[in-house]
């Protein structure tokens, strides 16, 4: 369950993160939706909280093991074929990390 929880909010996480670094690279600006922006920012603090839980839950080396693993999969999911479609779910991704993370620390 452990090992679940930090592969899948690490997945989701850095999938919002990753969308967002792509469209900016390619010249597109933020949304100026405050909601959007609410959700990408939590998604980005509960990416570094579930790195936090990893570390303090499970081996040093399986965070370490399943951040490299997870950002190499990521980086092959999002290119520029795949960015429009996930770029309109990141806030579902975003708010789904948010979950996960909340999960992780209270269970």
């Amino acid at each position: 369950m452990n090992y679940a929880l930090l592969f899948s909010g690490l997945f989701f996480g850095i999938l919002t993160a990753r969308a967002g670094a792509v469209g900016a690279r390619g010249g597109i600006e933020p949304s100026p939706n405050l909601i959007r922006l609410i959700i990408n920012t939590a998604s980005l603090i509960s990416v570094f909280a579930v790195i936090v839980w990893g570390f303090m839950n499970l081996a040093w080396w399986v965070t370490i093991f399943a951040f490299i693993v997870i950002s190499l999969i990521v980086g092959a999911i999002v290119t520029r074929l795949t960015w429009a479609l996930i770029y309109q779910v990141m806030p579902v991704t975003g708010l789904v990390t948010v979950g996960i993370t909340v999960a992780a620390w209270i269970l």
